[in-house]
């Protein structure tokens, strides 16, 4: 079990090496990505749902009123070598589906006046989680995590090509 967990870490190791890249003389910064995961939880709307659920009769189910946003947030570091946005949402739109619909942004900022522009990348998706299936056990979040891990995989092949200007 410990060689199990031993090569999982120098796997993720390998998979963070190939967008963080190595450490870089002159002391320029590692370039690293994102994933960030928020479920955004209103407490209004938990005790709307928790009033609903006292106020049922026995063994009848809850109506589907109350949902919480869950945000995935993929951030890619400086690009020197962007892709084409409107490919990429294309290409991810075939990967997320109806299910899980991405939205790609690049925004160019300026460390000084006398610097380069550097182009930072980001991928979102909301995704509306039903409290009455959660409380029912029955929302499955596995297939759009599934897709999560197809976007992270599609982003991570294709980091070496935007940050290194190689072909895929």
């Amino acid at each position: 079990h410990q060689q199990d967990d031993e090569g999982d870490r120098q796997q993720r190791d390998k998979e963070g090496q190939r967008l963080s890249g190595p450490h870089r003389a002159g002391g320029e910064r590692p370039r690293r990505g994102a994933f960030h995961l928020a479920v955004e939880v209103d407490p209004r709307i938990v005790l709307a749902f928790e009033d609903q659920v006292l106020e049922l009769p026995e063994g009848d189910e809850p109506e589907e009123r109350h949902q919480m946003p869950m945000t995935f947030t993929w951030s890619l570091p400086p690009l020197p070598h962007c892709p084409d946005l409107l490919l990429l949402a294309t290409e991810l739109a075939g990967i997320g589906g109806p299910d899980l619909p991405l939205e790609v942004s690049a925004v160019d900022s300026f460390q000084s006046v006398t610097d380069p522009s550097e182009r930072t990348l980001t991928v979102v998706a909301r995704v509306p989680v039903s409290l009455s299936q959660v409380y029912m056990g029955e929302e499955m979040l596995c297939d759009t995590l599934e897709r999560c891990l197809e976007v992270s995989r599609f982003l991570l092949d294709g980091a070496p090509s935007w940050l290194d200007g190689g072909e895929l």
